[in-house]
This record gives C-alpha cells, sequence and structure tokens, in this order.
C-alpha cells in the first residue's frame, strides 16, 4: 500500500502545528506500513496436522502482535491529544472566537478514536484493514483541512491587525 506524502495544501503556515500534524501524518503512515493486511500476504496454505501442532504458537504470537498494535493506536492516540491541547493552547493565546466549538471537536474526535481502538481491543486482531487506516487518514487531514484552516486564517488576520496597531 502506497502511503500520501505530505501535501503542502495542508500546511497552517504555523510551523510549531505544522510540524505537529506531519508527526501525525508520519506515525499514522508508519502505523500503514507496520499493521495494515494485505491481501495473499500472509496467508499460507498448511495441512490439518501442521495447523494442529501450529495452534499454540500462533494464539501467543497473535497474543503479542494484537497488544503491540493496539499499543502503537494508543500512541497515534497520545499524541493527538497532546496536539489537541497545544492547538487550543495557541487558540487561546490569540482569543481566537471559535475556541469552544473547536475544543468540542477535538473532545468528539478524541472520544471516536478511543472508542475505535476500545472495540480493536476486543477483536484478536495483529493488523489493521485498509479501511481503517483510511477512515484515520481521513479522521486526521479532514481536521486539519476544515476546522483547523480556520484558526489559521483567523490568526493571519490577528496578526495584520496586531501589526496595523503596531504602526
Amino acid at each position: 500500500m502506497t502511503t500520501p506524502a505530505w501535501q503542502e495544501a495542508w500546511n497552517l503556515r504555523i510551523d510549531v502545528l505544522d510540524i505537529e500534524h506531519r508527526e501525525l501524518m508520519e506515525i499514522l503512515n508508519a502505523l500503514d506500513e507496520r499493521f495494515t493486511s494485505h491481501p495473499g500476504g500472509q496467508d499460507q496454505v498448511m495441512g490439518e496436522a501442521d495447523g494442529l501442532c501450529q495452534e499454540a504458537m500462533d494464539e501467543r504470537e497473535v497474543s503479542v502482535e494484537h497488544t503491540v498494535l493496539i499499543a502503537a493506536l494508543d500512541r497515534l492516540g497520545e499524541r493527538a491529544r497532546d496536539h489537541f491541547q497545544h492547538e487550543e493552547a495557541f487558540m487561546r493565546s490569540i482569543d481566537y472566537p471559535d475556541l469552544g466549538a473547536h475544543r468540542c471537536e477535538h473532545a468528539l474526535l478524541h472520544a471516536e478514536y478511543v472508542e475505535m481502538v476500545r472495540n480493536l481491543k476486543h477483536q484478536p486482531i495483529t493488523q489493521l484493514d485498509p479501511e481503517t487506516v483510511t477512515a484515520l487518514r481521513r479522521w486526521l487531514v479532514g481536521h486539519m483541512l476544515a476546522a483547523d484552516k480556520e484558526y489559521a486564517n483567523y490568526y493571519f488576520a490577528w496578526l495584520e491587525q496586531q501589526e496595523e496597531h503596531a504602526r
């Protein structure tokens, strides 16, 4: 599967936040590379006896791989939560009038993510399906292109106003 490269159109032109957005996309791309199931990639045809002998070992391996996958998803969620807090602090610093709505959107995005991971924890999976990764990309990029662009536009208008007052 090809992971999408960062696109300049996704930049807010606010360096610290753009760096964090790129980091989130890199984490998501790494998850995709490591944990996305690819059709026909891992299936092997085994005889019934081979399958029975391998069952106990496979169960342990699945358990370890599942734990690694969930830990990676938890790290992405923690990083996203930290980023949301940084964005909110930035918006407070410029008195962004829609901070409350943006904060609610962050809470909803984080709750959706936590629910998805909670559901995956209860499934014996070791790989993510491509649809889940696509949904995560939409989750991240969609927020950046919509709500985040709004506060970035406000920020640059705010900067211009600050410069005018300084003259």
